[in-house]
């Protein structure tokens, strides 16, 4: 009976021993699983969101792929346009060649016009020559508004020579450039600033040496020609002097601006 007893009692007393070993490791286990509840549920929804970064990324990777393939077609039409850029520059070299070759053959400057003088006194003459640059149409237009253009130059000039009476240089100078539609015998629709007083080169071009009282072209339309007519020149041997046009034997010479001259008033077209 005795023997019994103390096999029961080791018996139990092992028990008692993992028991409490037992007890140890799950009160441990509780413990550490009550420290890091938020890290166990972290593990568990984890793996989903792997997945959905993962899935972002091949939808990125796939728009990646559009935008290069795209890049790839713009690409090639730079390219296409660079290459018809290049055509475009050598069919444009071409024609710059031609015209640079077609400019070596023209004359420089502007042509001089005839003096209109045809009668020869020696050979080798203007008269004989007749160098210069004439016109095929008629000359002069009458512009039926009291002024007259002149084609070889392109002025209009006021028809009556006549209208505007002799007065001083500097009234000469105000005198046009006031003139305007409704005055001395105009209505052009022009406006004061319109008129200035012709310079000696504009004045002269009017001259034909063919002629003599008046030194003018065949065909002028001007009316009450004068002799006289000032110009807006100043005489460089002679400062307070200006240049004026004798009309009726085409002579050039100055006179002092106090003098009393004739005047003819000339423009550009409007």
């Amino acid at each position: 009976m005795k023997k019994q007893c103390g096999s029961i009692f080791k018996a139990f007393t092992v028990f008692a021993v993992f028991a409490g070993i037992f007890c140890v490791l799950l009160l441990v286990s509780i413990t550490e699983a009550a420290d890091k509840p938020f890290q166990h549920h972290k593990a568990k929804g984890g793996m989903p969101m792997c997945f959905q970064r993962l899935n972002n990324s091949i939808n990125d990777l796939k728009v990646c792929n559009t935008n290069l393939d795209q890049t790839r077609t713009d690409l090639g039409s730079c390219n296409s346009d660079i290459d018809q850029a290049r055509v475009d520059l050598g069919t444009c070299n071409a024609a710059l060649s031609v015209c640079e070759s077609n400019q070596v053959s023209c004359p420089e400057g502007t042509p001089v016009a005839k003096t209109g003088q045809t009668k020869s006194y020696a050979p080798g003459d203007d008269g004989d020559l007749q160098s210069g640059v004439a016109l095929t149409t008629s000359r002069f237009i009458d512009n039926g508004d009291g002024t007259v253009t002149d084609n070889l130059t392109g002025l209009i000039w006021m028809k009556d020579a006549g209208s505007i009476k002799i007065g001083t240089w500097g009234n000469a100078v105000e005198t046009c450039s006031t003139l305007a539609n409704g005055s001395y015998g105009l209505w052009d629709g022009s406006y004061a600033g319109d008129w200035r007083l012709p310079n000696v080169r504009e004045l002269y071009s009017l001259i034909d040496f063919g002629h003599y009282n008046y030194a003018l072209p065949n065909g002028h339309l001007f009316i009450n020609v004068m002799s006289n007519y000032w110009s807006s020149t100043t005489y460089g041997g002679n400062t307070s002097s200006a240049i004026y046009l004798n009309l009726i034997n085409g002579f050039i010479n100055y006179a002092g601006r106090s003098s009393t001259l004739y005047v003819l008033c000339v423009r550009n077209l409007l």
